[in-house]
């Protein structure tokens, strides 16, 4: 999701940033499970997924966001820590205030709330 940068054709940011307003975003640390993460729409998952590996990216790095790629499911928590310096909890607050700079506008608001309302899960 990060490289494709939208879904449905509005940009992740604005999906993140509308999710956080709407008091709809599951934790990081939800999301970062693969046996929680499909237990929410794709209409959450992917645009928050993309937009907070754009995050990670740019405030770390790709050769860091790499390496924690490349760890498997079962370490995720334990090499996030790791290679990020950081525990999930307080990359998430920033993550969260990094996404309240972007705004969303109005009929993009509207859009999104018709888009998650017709969304399959």
């Amino acid at each position: 999701m990060f490289f494709d940068r939208y879904w449905w054709g509005i940009d992740n940011y604005s999906w993140t940033r509308w999710y956080v307003e709407q008091q709809k975003n599951p934790s990081l640390t939800a999301l970062l499970d693969n046996s929680k993460f499909s237990e929410y729409s794709d209409a959450l998952t992917y645009p928050i997924a993309g937009a907070f590996t754009g995050y990670l990216i740019e405030r770390f790095g790709t050769e860091k966001y790499v390496e924690f790629y490349k760890c498997s499911a079962e370490k995720e928590a334990k090499a996030f820590e790791q290679i990020f310096g950081a525990q999930i909890s307080l990359l998430e607050k920033d993550f969260i205030a990094y996404i309240k700079m972007f705004n969303v506008r109005e009929e993009i608001g509207k859009l999104l709330m018709k888009d998650t309302e017709d969304s399959p899960n």
